[in-house]
């Protein structure tokens, strides 16, 4: 598997569509097996090789047949508090873009999103040890991309102007990247 990079990606295919039907396998404890192993094993090599949607969708899979009432909780709190979350990210997508516009930059990208469910969970569980909503701040998301560093820092200082930053929450990944080289602020 480590030396061609396409066995990496035929596991990876497999693993999603054993996720998918893992619900209609008859054998409880060979579910919680292969959930598990996908969260030990292909959700970490996902994030490794920056396959983020790959891994959402695995974080997704394995949470709803480990924590079935959990991910119903999550998903349920999404649906009723989250429901024109596409037109608060696209409002949000044009202020800032104007913003930045404005400061007189102009090679950027904006995307905006929701938190998956089970980023929910997890940030909930390994911080406050419960599914009290009202503690996850960023359900909804924005991430600007920008050209070079000076950009980057510029682009923060001009969205921090206009909104009040919470300074225990701002971590700097371009000064300290992360283990897998991403950076960003």
């Amino acid at each position: 598997m480590a030396q061609d990079l396409r066995v990496i990606f035929v596991k990876l295919a497999d693993r999603m569509h054993n996720i998918q039907t893992l619900r209609f396998h008859p054998k409880e404890e060979k579910k919680i097996r292969i959930a598990m192993e996908t969260m030990k094993v292909y959700v970490p090599l996902c994030k490794k090789l920056g396959l983020y949607q790959f891994q959402i969708y695995l974080e997704n899979g394995v949470f709803k047949i480990l924590h079935p009432d959990e991910y119903s909780q999550v998903v349920h709190y999404l649906r009723k508090s989250y429901t024109n979350a596409d037109k608060y990210i696209n409002k949000g997508i044009m202020r800032i873009g104007k913003l930045l516009k404005d400061a007189g930059m102009d090679h950027y990208s904006i995307n905006g999103r929701v938190k998956s469910p089970y980023r929910i969970y997890e940030k909930l569980m390994k911080k406050y040890q419960t599914l009290d909503f009202s503690k996850v701040l960023d359900v909804i998301a924005f991430r600007v991309v920008a050209d070079t560093v000076p950009d980057c820092y510029n682009a923060l200082g001009v969205i921090h102007s206009h909104f009040n930053p919470l300074i225990n929450k701002i971590k700097d990944y371009i000064a300290v990247p992360k283990f897998n080289n991403y950076q960003s602020l």
